[in-house]
């Protein structure tokens, strides 16, 4: 792959299942899409950030992932933004999401909303 170009990862939740799909479900398949196989609606697509935890686990849209940067613990979810991903924090604001930094991934939207709490 040329340096210049970042890998595009998907990822697709199944909201009517309450799991992801796995790879064999072909879930960006448009043959399983338009031949009724998942109904569009039913899922939610995600993409990969081309960014990765310090774990190496891969970023998707919908984690919610933290760092410690000096004295403070950023946390938030990562979100798609017409200029790019950015993670809001869980009190408020955000900032674009950085390479560099020691992220880890907490979970994700769908099966730790929790982890978005306030308190």
């Amino acid at each position: 792959m040329n340096k210049n170009q970042r890998e595009l990862k998907f990822r697709a939740w199944s909201h009517k299942n309450k799991k992801w799909l796995n790879e064999n479900e072909s879930y960006l398949n448009l043959f399983s899409i338009t031949s009724g196989l998942y109904d569009v609606l039913e899922l939610e697509v995600q993409q990969f950030t081309g960014l990765y935890d310090k774990s190496a686990q891969p970023i998707f849209e919908g984690d919610i992932i933290s760092s410690m940067v000096g004295k403070f613990k950023w946390c938030g979810q990562v979100v798609w933004d017409h200029y790019g991903f950015y993670i809001n924090f869980t009190d408020g604001g955000g900032i674009p999401i950085q390479d560099g930094l020691d992220w880890k991934i907490l979970g994700n939207v769908f099966e730790n909303p929790e982890l978005l709490n306030k308190d």
